[in-house]
């Protein structure tokens, strides 16, 4: 499994979890239970593995389908700056950077 794909699936897994067990929560605040007792705890509980399932699924597409790129430092030996003045009216900044390899 690439990197993306299981970042996407963690972050999904969690984020689908934590809203499966709010919408449980938001659900059952007032009240879950039927003449048999309460079943606030067993929806909050299925709605959470729903989320989470649902969300592992998503993120995994969606971390599949980003694409990253990965940059990296290289070194400037020869860079070169010149500042000068110009009659009085400014100065002038000058950089210049080597072309090709050294």
């Amino acid at each position: 499994m690439r990197a993306g794909r299981l970042k996407g699936a963690l972050i999904g897994l969690v984020a689908g979890g934590v809203g499966g067990v709010t919408t449980g929560l938001i659900i059952c605040s007032d009240e879950c239970d039927s003449s048999g007792g309460d079943f606030s705890g067993l929806i909050t509980a299925g709605l959470g593995i729903g989320g989470a399932l649902a969300g592992c699924g998503i993120g995994a597409i969606i971390g599949a389908l980003i694409r990253t790129e990965r940059w990296e430092g290289v070194s400037l030996p020869t860079l070169r700056m010149d500042l000068e003045t110009r009659g009085g009216h400014g100065i002038e900044l000058s950089l210049s950077l080597p072309l090709g390899r050294p």
